[in-house]
C-alpha cells in the first residue's frame, strides 16, 4: 500500500504538474510540498487536503471491519 506522500507525488506526476504548479494552485510553499511528498514530518491534515483539492482529488477515510473474534 502506498503512503499518502507517495500517492500525492504519483498523482502530481500523472497530472504532469510540477511542484511549482502546486505552489501556485495551493499557496503553499514549494518547500512544504516537497516535504509532504518526501514523507518528512507529519503534515497537518488540512495541508494534505489542500494539495489533494488542487489536484482534483479527495481524501476518504474508511473504517475497517472489526474482527469479532
Amino acid at each position: 500500500m502506498r503512503s499518502v506522500a507517495e500517492t500525492i507525488k504519483a498523482v502530481r506526476k500523472y497530472l504532469k504538474l510540477t511542484v511549482w504548479d502546486l505552489h501556485v494552485r495551493t499557496g503553499l510553499s514549494t518547500e512544504t510540498i516537497r516535504k509532504v511528498e518526501s514523507g518528512m514530518g507529519q503534515p497537518y491534515l488540512s495541508t494534505v487536503q489542500t494539495i489533494l483539492d488542487a489536484m482534483g482529488c479527495e481524501l476518504k477515510v474508511v473504517a475497517k471491519e472489526r474482527d469479532n473474534a
